[in-house]
């Protein structure tokens, strides 16, 4: 059974690549047809909707001309359907944004997916993107400000009365700003790795290393090959990354590889000391697609990574199905609640999303369990206790990566505090009939105030996650 596993994942790999080789092309039809007769379209359904591909891959079927089911086929145009209806939104919104900023002389670069829709895919729908990172240099954020304000963009933080601009302090990037239909969220970065992380890399050397480009119509700047490259992979979420996020790298490299040179990649690493995720991320992609040059990148990067990374991906590669199955949005479930307690001012809210913040640490579900520690289908008891047991010492090595095992446990204890100074301020402002201290308005009545959409804070839920 795990052989024919294997083979749903493999054929699903290679629909996630832009372009084929002759003998790639050969093999997913291959594999097609024995999907065809054996009858796992169930699987393969389920697979590809676990890794979030369904636009890539529904696209590529109708590029190859596949023999898929035609009820498979509608399955996956249901989802490219909706993701165009979003993007176009967005794109239509953000296009007008870009365009001030444009005009205002401020100079941009297009991070991530948003860099890659219309120059290497094809596509603008070629799959979900809630948002839109750009970098811009830090000198240039007060002028972004203004535009933000003229534009009645809404900070995410903002909503729960902090000062956005404080996190210039400590972080690489603001909280999301989204416009007033919440059709658009924006992602500005003065850099792409957090001050407090050991990962180091320069605003400078970033600005050094860009080239043309053009965002929706739009003159801008990316990345150049070597860098865009860095960026996609340092940047892959520990457990939130499946195929949706391992294709942009794999098809990127697979596309500029000879601008990519060997020893210069190994040399950022080093320099920035990003060994852990960059180990991780080419291992992924070595499994899904073994490459010469990824095995001696990581050859090379092995004895500077954290133990625990190099013995922990070999367990997820292992099977080529259990990294397909491997995708778990549990970290984006904690940070969502979270994000929602920090909105709100109701001590009963906060209550409640913190409770939700410790239920998804503590006992997260089954399923995700199992596909965070790739384990079997069906463990046995013993195995999936302990791994439960084990999860929430996973889930917190992701959020102190980048803090800090001390700065971690600070703030889950600055969580606590906050609930308990929203319980006294709401005691304080009904003792003081709101004179003293005005009493506390629900996420709702925060929400209807700034004249928002009715369901923004369903949107804000779906978006941060």
């Amino acid at each position: 059974m795990l052989k024919i596993k294997n083979e749903v994942s493999e054929a699903i790999c290679l629909l996630n690549l832009q372009h084929l080789n002759l003998d790639e092309k050969k093999r997913l039809d291959l594999l097609v047809n024995e999907l065809n007769s054996s009858n796992q379209w169930t699987l393969f359904l389920e697979l590809v909707k676990l890794n979030a591909c369904d636009s890539l891959v529904y696209l590529n079927i109708q590029k190859h001309n596949l023999p898929v089911p035609s009820d498979i086929q509608s399955e996956l145009k249901k989802t490219y359907d909706k993701i165009t209806k979003e993007n176009s939104l967005r794109n239509a919104e953000a296009k007008e944004i870009f365009s001030i900023i444009y005009q205002k002389h401020i100079p941009f670069i297009i991070l991530k997916g948003q860099a890659l829709a219309d120059t290497m895919y094809g596509s603008l729908y070629y799959k979900k993107m809630n948002d839109v990172d750009f970098l811009v240099k830090k000198s240039s954020l007060d002028e972004l400000a203004m535009i933000y304000s003229d534009l009645q963009l809404q900070c995410a933080a903002s909503l729960g009365g902090s000062n956005f601009r404080k996190q210039e302090k400590f972080s690489h990037h603001w909280p999301p700003f989204f416009t007033p239909t919440m059709d658009c969220v924006l992602g500005t970065h003065w850099n792409i790795i957090t001050p407090l992380s050991k990962i180091k890399i320069s605003e400078t050397d970033l600005w050094k290393n860009t080239v043309p480009h053009s965002y929706l119509g739009l003159p801008c700047l990316r990345l150049n090959d070597l860098y865009f490259f860095f960026h996609l992979v340092v940047h892959l979420a520990y457990y939130k990354t499946g195929l949706k996020e391992l294709c942009d790298p794999l098809n990127w490299y697979r596309s500029k590889q000879g601008n990519i040179p060997q020893d210069t990649f190994l040399k950022l690493v080093h320099a920035t000391k990003a060994y852990d995720p960059i180990y991780r991320s080419l291992s992924l992609l070595n499994r899904i697609q073994p490459n010469s040059t990824f095995q001696t990148w990581i050859n090379e990067l092995k004895p500077f990574t954290d133990p625990f990374i190099v013995k922990d991906t070999a367990i997820r590669c292992r099977e080529l199905y259990y990294l397909v199955r491997s995708r778990s949005t549990q970290t984006s479930r904690i940070e969502k609640n979270y994000a929602l307690f920090s909105l709100s001012d109701m001590f009963y809210e906060k209550f409640y999303f913190l409770m939700k913040m410790w239920k998804h640490f503590l006992w997260p579900k089954k399923q995700d369990v199992i596909y965070m520690q790739s384990l079997d289908d069906n463990p046995n008891p013993f195995a999936l206790g302990y791994a439960y047991l084990k999860t929430s010492y996973l889930l917190s090595r992701v959020f102190a990566f980048d803090l800090g095992w001390n700065l971690h446990f600070l703030l889950i204890a600055k969580y606590h505090l906050d609930l308990a100074k929203s319980l006294g301020y709401f005691i304080i402002s009904i003792l003081t009939f709101g004179i003293l201290i005005p009493i506390p308005k629900t996420l709702n009545q925060k929400i209807k105030s700034l004249n928002l959409p009715v369901d923004s804070i369903e949107q804000i839920k779906t978006k941060l996650e």
